[in-house]
């Protein structure tokens, strides 16, 4: 609403300046001038709201995700294994941004299913059933901030979503176990005091391909 505002009064300044010459030029009557002062003011704040709603949305699309360190106990990961990972996080997070995880089964292995925090661990059929229900384990606890105020009746609350949201970025931290698990320590680039809301992230590779075992 602050990015609304401050738009709206820079392009206010700047019409009040013209609508002042105009006055001064005389090329409207009284009468007429008002009616324009009223449209050019309307026109003003439409134009800022559109402006930070577009700006809204491209960062919305777009919280980055990258490897800061990693750190290996015993053998070393294959070749690659830091990219792939960072592949299914960053696919994660657009995911979750977009409130759309229809792509999740594909990332899971479908004999070990996949952990989530408060539901434990989940086959990859009753993903998929969660998944296609309207009200889901994901739109209360992932998606929508409201669902989640009213599930827990408190304001004090942050969706998966609005975690990313308030991040404006995660560098992850790489910690391989073996050289087929790996888990992921996220750290935010903004609003720090809210890193601890997220669980880590873990990965097991399996014949050959990395899988999300634990969301955040």
């Amino acid at each position: 609403m602050e990015k609304i505002w401050t738009i709206f009064w820079k392009n206010l300044c700047v019409d009040m300046a013209l609508l002042q010459k105009i006055f001064e030029l005389n090329y409207f009557s009284g009468k007429y001038f008002w009616k324009y002062v009223v449209i050019c003011l309307t026109f003003t704040f439409y134009s800022g709201c559109s402006k930070n709603i577009k700006s809204d949305e491209t960062v919305f699309e777009n919280i980055p995700v990258s490897i800061s360190k990693t750190y290996i106990i015993g053998n070393r990961p294959s070749q690659n294994s830091n990219e792939e990972i960072l592949k299914i996080m960053t696919q994660l997070v657009s995911g979750i941004i977009r409130k759309d995880l229809k792509d999740l089964p594909g990332l899971m292995n479908k004999e070990k299913g996949i952990y989530l925090d408060l539901k434990g661990l989940w086959t990859y059929p009753e993903l998929e059933r969660e998944l296609s229900l309207e009200e889901s384990y994901f739109k209360t606890f992932f998606f929508e901030h409201d669902h989640l105020v009213k599930r827990k009746n408190s304001q004090d609350v942050r969706t998966v979503r609005d975690l990313l949201l308030l991040s404006q970025g995660i560098e992850a931290d790489f910690f391989y176990e073996n050289p087929n698990s790996c888990e992921l320590k996220l750290k935010f680039s903004q609003n720090k005091k809210f890193e601890s809301e997220l669980n880590n992230p873990y990965f097991l590779k399996i014949n050959g391909k990395w899988y999300v075992y634990r969301l955040f």
